[in-house]
């Protein structure tokens, strides 16, 4: 107990941040209905957009590792932090579809510097209990996960537009 009670910190920090990316990361399907509205993008666009997003995603977390190793995971996060952050804001100056694939293949980038860190974390923390620690700090992921959308669709009923949806979170 005594472990869990010295690094208090970076477990909240953990929990902090899976809550982070599941809230932002399932705001997207909620928002797909006034792109494609606003953009006047077909579906076959949308699932381009979202495998671009993905693959910002796969690229960090493929590289993330190397780039922990030789940098520290601490400045992995705050990357991914910072590029999240700037991401959701440029949302509101969106003029153009490709636009809007850009920041979520940033977003999603950000998202995978999100995983290597606190995952790399989780595992130099949760030394005791390890799979059941691991699996609370996916628990607050599912949380996120849970209010995102309903977050989302909070502000779109209120005839906000999609983009402030990040920009807000």
């Amino acid at each position: 107990m005594q472990h869990y009670k010295n690094n208090s910190y970076l477990i909240l920090l953990t929990f902090l941040c899976m809550i982070i990316f599941g809230f932002i990361e399932n705001i997207k399907g909620t928002v797909i209905p006034p792109i494609r509205e606003q953009f006047n993008v077909t579906y076959g666009s949308i699932g381009i957009m979202l495998l671009v997003s993905s693959l910002g995603y796969l690229g960090t977390t493929l590289v993330g590792g190397f780039v922990g190793d030789k940098f520290g995971q601490k400045k992995v996060l705050i990357f991914g932090f910072l590029l999240t952050i700037l991401a959701c804001i440029s949302f509101i100056f969106t003029k153009s579809f490709i636009a809007v694939v850009i920041l979520f293949f940033l977003v999603n980038a950000g998202f995978g510097c999100f995983e290597v860190a606190v995952n790399s974390l989780g595992a130099q923390i949760f030394v005791r209990n390890s799979a059941v620690m691991m699996n609370l700090m996916h628990l607050f992921y599912g949380l996120g996960s849970s209010a995102g959308p309903k977050y989302a669709g909070w502000i779109l009923i209120r005839d906000i537009p999609w983009q402030y949806t990040y920009f807000y979170s």
